[in-house]
């Protein structure tokens, strides 16, 4: 056994030889180190992942093996806290792939084509569009290219925090640009990364960046995964850098409200403004007493602590009679619009009102456009 660096290590056991008998090293290895011990006295718990690679060639340490083991390890890593996985080709046709990506992407946010396009948000009583939510756009030539095909790559590639700041700084200058042609009440939507909400020093930087442009922080929606705040060890100040992004002036919503394993625990520790019901508890709840249930559930939680309440994913009229009885306070999805350019977006806001029954798209767009 070797240290290959950080917390990583290599061991070859030449004896096993089939996937069977690694799978079961692996997992004795993990329940092995996942053993309470304790260390000057203070209890500690240890997590692995183990990345398992059967040479073909009989060959170790070549350069050709280490990248494949690595593959398997990153494999396991992502599906979380002790978990093993077994190298197979395509981990490495998708590694090879998620670089001829990422070099495209590179020149992609040099020629400023990733862009963000807007999904509008609408008050359920009255039509008016009062916010949108900005949501990153690869301009391909006249092709639009969506997060899935590209957003993994941008990951491995370490692209991530230039894209969000691509985004963010295209999408403050459309808010700051709409407020000088209208006077309605708008606010933009941002997502916001677990990076980002790590640092206080960005933090700032987010402040300084939307009082620069002339923006008041509370026309700004901060839109927050609670999934960022799972890990014990970035919760705490990632909760400190929420809470002063409040006491600042920002409008801060949770996302996906509903899917995660700390909804109410996040509503008790944080100074939530809204909750986005996720569109899996939107989909048919017209005419599914279950669902009616749950979604019922989380609108009442919501509006019992005061917080309003934006529904995702609403698709058909059916769906916004429902939540409009319900006490849902604003929706989007694609009985509105689908994700449109900046120029599409201020056309829609220069409307007094938006129509929903001219508005409903046919069944095969909303299918064809329902990656976001």
């Amino acid at each position: 056994m070797s240290r290959t660096g950080g917390t990583e290590f290599l061991l070859f056991r030449p004896e096993l030889k089939d996937a069977g008998k690694f799978k079961e090293f692996a997992e004795e290895l993990i329940q092995e180190i996942r053993k309470e011990r304790f260390v000057a006295d203070q209890k500690v718990k240890i997590e692995a992942n183990v990345g398992l690679l059967i040479s073909q060639r009989g060959d170790c340490l070549t350069s050709h093996t280490l990248t494949d083991a690595a593959l398997a390890l990153r494999s396991a890593k992502q599906k979380g806290y002790s978990t093993f996985d077994l190298f197979t080709p395509k981990m490495r046709a998708a590694f090879e792939e998620h670089g001829e990506i990422a070099k495209e992407l590179l020149k992609a946010i040099e020629e400023g084509v990733i862009l963000p396009w807007y999904q509008p948000q609408i008050d359920i009583r009255t039509g008016e569009i009062v916010g949108a939510e900005a949501l990153v756009r690869w301009i391909d030539h006249d092709e639009v290219r969506y997060p899935g095909s590209f957003l993994p790559a941008a990951v491995e590639a370490g692209y991530m925090e230039l894209i969000e700041a691509t985004v963010r700084t295209n999408a403050l200058r459309l808010a700051d640009s709409l407020s000088g042609r209208t006077q309605r009440n708008f606010h933009l939507g941002l997502n916001v990364s677990a990076s980002l909400l790590a640092s206080a020093e960005a933090v700032d930087a987010l402040y300084r960046q939307v009082r620069a442009m002339g923006l008041e922080p509370a026309t700004v929606s901060l839109e927050i995964l609670e999934a960022v705040m799972i890990d014990e060890i970035t919760a705490a100040p990632i909760k400190e850098n929420i809470a002063r992004l409040s006491d600042l002036g920002f409008h801060i919503e949770l996302d996906d409200f509903g899917t995660g394993h700390s909804s109410i625990s996040s509503l008790r520790d944080l100074k939530v403004d809204r909750v986005k019901i996720d569109r899996s508890f939107i989909s048919g709840v017209d005419h599914k007493p279950a669902l009616q249930k749950f979604t019922s559930a989380l609108i009442n939680l919501a509006k019992s602590l005061d917080i309003s309440v934006l529904a995702e994913g609403v698709e058909t009229e059916a769906e916004r009679q429902w939540l409009l009885e319900n006490g849902c306070d604003v929706i989007q999805g694609f009985l509105i619009s689908k994700a449109v350019p900046e120029d599409e977006l201020a056309t829609l806001i220069l409307r007094r009102n938006f129509s929903l029954k001219t508005q409903l798209p046919d069944q095969n767009s909303i299918r064809s456009a329902r990656s976001r």
